[in-house]
């Protein structure tokens, strides 16, 4: 039986009554929301909102984690020991030693028009 204001009614039991009662949040898949890839030699992901780290950065793992971690951003750039963290990955800037860090299962997009 469903209790009303149950956190997790509708996974629970399938369907609720009750309004009130929120969705259930969704578990992390394990592989595109936990799991990187490295891109090289296409570019960087070009967004509007693009941070840059403190502090220098020296390997993929590190500047991808720190992206997470700090902004919640998925994508991730590592030029130069440089950590830059992206909201979005719109398109792919042109760049030959920039690495890109994408969530595995990621298609990258084309490359930006000038």
């Amino acid at each position: 039986l469903c209790r009303k204001k149950a956190i997790f009614c509708k996974k629970t039991c399938g369907t609720c009554d009750d309004d009130e009662t929120p969705d259930p949040t969704p578990a992390p898949t394990p592989g595109p929301v936990n799991a990187y890839k490295i891109i090289k030699g296409r570019g960087y992901c070009s967004a509007e909102i693009d941070n840059e780290l403190p502090n220098n950065v020296s390997d993929p793992a590190t500047c991808w984690k720190k992206c997470k971690n700090k902004y919640k951003f998925f994508y991730a750039e590592l030029n130069d020991e440089t950590c830059f963290c992206q909201k979005t990955c719109e398109c792919m800037g042109e760049s030959n030693e920039a690495i890109a860090i994408v969530p595995v299962g990621f298609s990258v997009p084309e490359q930006c028009e000038e």
